[in-house]
């Protein structure tokens, strides 16, 4: 936990550099991480408190700033929820619920731009193996299918890296 210190630490020095890109808004929010990060005190918290400050700064980050769209980003965000989730105790089946739904909503409005059939494909599988194992509470499942998400986001970050499927 002293290394989860000290690195969360060092990120929210970081983070606080960039606070006069940031609204009010996303001021907040990042302080909230901040103070969650703070006061937690198991592994899996402060993974939840980190991926809500990731989310902060990637959502405000502007459109067509990078070649890759922060849709994948956010889907990464999501992975990350939802890993947080499976990981702890006890498992937060509620919080993966609402991050295989943002998966959904950011794969939903990036899915028709990927040419790639078989990534496309691969992905949807990914989110649906997310929402799967949350009826059945099959904990093994969840992390199997947020690992596999979170490296088909590494999959479509190459994707848009790569230029030849425009």
């Amino acid at each position: 936990m002293a290394k989860l210190a000290s690195d969360a630490r060092e990120a929210e020095i970081v983070a606080r550099g960039c606070e006069r890109f940031l609204n009010p808004e996303q001021i907040a929010a990042l302080h909230q991480a901040f103070e969650s990060i703070d006061r937690t005190q198991t592994p899996s918290a402060y993974a939840l408190a980190a991926v809500e400050g990731y989310r902060v700064l990637v959502s405000a980050q502007a459109r067509g700033a990078s070649i890759i769209p922060i849709e994948v980003s956010l889907l990464d965000y999501a992975g990350f929820r939802y890993q947080a989730g499976a990981s702890s105790t006890p498992t937060l089946w509620d919080d993966m619920r609402q991050a295989a739904a943002i998966a959904d909503l950011h794969w939903a409005s990036i899915a028709p731009s990927i040419s790639d059939l078989t990534l496309r494909d691969r992905f949807a599988r990914e989110v649906a193996a997310l929402h799967a194992a949350i009826p059945a509470q099959d904990v093994a499942a969840a992390r199997r299918a947020a690992t596999a998400e979170l490296d088909d986001v590494d999959r479509l970050e190459q994707y848009f890296s790569s230029r030849t499927h425009q």
